[in-house]
């Protein structure tokens, strides 16, 4: 099963700003790896690997109303072998895994500071939210 479930985030703050308030509301703590095609953070739990990417190189869908282009941050969900095997089938493996994704991406909602689009095997869109407009 090598689905993954992503969330694409819009942030104005630097990467490294970004991945600290990520920890604190997702209670991890990532690694960062700087490799030829830029920066990685990394977590592993028992779950699987969450990462963040400081670029995901993705191009518009319009045919599939999915604008990679309009977020600058990835945070991807890989899961473990033994998070696989919680699960009695393929839908409710499929349920748990993309409840995690949901929860990255409720946690970021709820800050209310970041446009965001959630994801579940890149081209099947799950949500977006756009923070509202301070008025002012």
């Amino acid at each position: 099963m090598g689905n993954t479930v992503k969330v694409f985030v819009r942030a104005e703050v630097p990467l490294d700003e970004f991945v600290r308030e990520l920890e604190d509301l997702l209670g991890l703590q990532f690694k960062r790896f700087d490799t030829d095609s830029g920066v990685i953070y990394e977590a592993r739990t028992p779950e699987g690997l969450y990462q963040v990417f400081d670029d995901h190189w993705l191009d518009n869908d319009p045919d599939l109303g999915l604008n990679f282009e309009d977020y600058n941050y990835e945070i991807s969900f890989l899961p473990s072998n033994e998070f696989a095997r919680r699960a009695s089938s393929v839908e409710e493996w499929k349920r748990i895994f993309v409840d995690v994704g949901r929860r990255i991406f409720e946690r970021l909602k709820a800050t209310g500071k970041y446009p965001l689009m959630y994801t579940y095997d890149v081209y099947q869109k799950l949500d977006e939210y756009t923070p509202p407009v301070a008025k002012g």
